[in-house]
């Protein structure tokens, strides 16, 4: 299973880091570590004034909320509007081993452990949650500049092959993405390399089959591969794969001059599509990913209505 964590200071909704968590395959984390900021780091301080904000985050689809060194009584709060996840704390304090940042499994929908740096000592807290909770066992891997751990793909296989070596099951791992834009960019270049070094290592599988996510973007998107340009119900649309490794597609209605801005059909592509057109709708098939090489297809019918992806089976070498 993996999931993309987004750290926010506003805590304001960001759909459009949802809609590109979720077009990727991923579950949407939400990282509310800002209550616990804006508390004071106090465990007896009232959050229920965050209500409104936790609603909205909801809305927009994140999945869960995760934080650290919140109480039991805040952690239901949160749990009022979305899944909580207890989260570790960087020096290898955790939710597990006492101190700050200990709170009963009971409380939470998921505990995990976070471990981003070289040579820092994870084994302890990694068995004792292993004891603890294992069907809620998560790693979370820091995608930022300084996460030793995951600059070195190497040492970070390494380390995930002695945690499978002792028994101690992964079951999850979340990968913090970071702020804002920046979020979205580490997507696009820090995640591809650490996913393909685990994936070609595990072959872990993401969490969802890939959604139609239908988001507006600037027009300057990074291109990988020849537009496909097809008519359906006097509508020209044109596909390319984006840097995203999405299904992109911009289109133009019979009799007006003005392009639409390019949408993101979500999917994960490493070549261009095939299209087609009937009388009734628009396909587009492509090869799946790693773990799912099958034949997939989504269709647009004359309603102008996006379906879901969905497999059509088949083993694509």
């Amino acid at each position: 299973m993996v999931e993309g964590q987004l750290v926010e200071q506003d805590l304001a909704p960001h759909k459009e880091i949802v809609d590109r968590l979720h077009a990727r395959g991923m579950k949407a984390i939400y990282n509310v570590e800002a209550i616990w900021i804006n508390s004071g780091f106090n465990v007896n301080a009232d959050i229920s004034g965050y209500g409104g904000q936790l609603q909205a985050i909801k809305n927009a689809g994140w999945d869960a909320a995760i934080s650290e060194g919140l109480s039991a009584k805040q952690v239901a709060v949160i749990r009022q509007y979305l899944p909580y996840i207890n989260e570790g704390g960087e020096q290898g304090e955790n939710v597990y081993s006492g101190g700050m940042y200990y709170r009963p499994t009971s409380m939470a929908d998921g505990n995990y452990l976070e471990c981003y740096h070289l040579g820092v000592n994870y084994d302890p807290a990694f068995s004792s949650a292993s004891q603890s909770t294992p069907d809620n066992m998560g790693m979370t891997f820091m995608l930022y500049t300084t996460a030793s751990l995951e600059l070195d793909y190497g040492s970070l296989i390494n380390y995930v092959d002695s945690l499978l070596n002792r028994g101690i099951k992964i079951k999850t791992m979340t990968f913090w993405v970071g702020f804002g834009q920046s979020a979205l960019n580490k997507l696009d270049t820090n995640f591809n390399f650490l996913w393909n070094a685990l994936n070609n290592k595990y072959n872990f599988t993401t969490t969802v089959e890939p959604q139609p996510i239908v988001t507006e973007e600037p027009k300057d998107i990074k291109i990988m591969t020849e537009p496909i340009a097809v008519t359906f119900n006097d509508v020209v649309y044109a596909f390319v794969v984006g840097q995203d490794h999405a299904l992109w597609y911009r289109s133009l209605e019979s009799g007006k001059t003005e392009w639409t801005e390019f949408k993101s059909l979500g999917g994960h592509l490493n070549a261009a599509p095939s299209i087609t057109v009937t009388s009734t709708a628009l396909y587009a098939f492509i090869k799946g990913s790693e773990k799912e090489e099958a034949l997939w297809v989504i269709s647009l019918t004359a309603d102008g209505a996006w379906g879901k992806w969905a497999s059509l089976g088949g083993d694509i070498l």
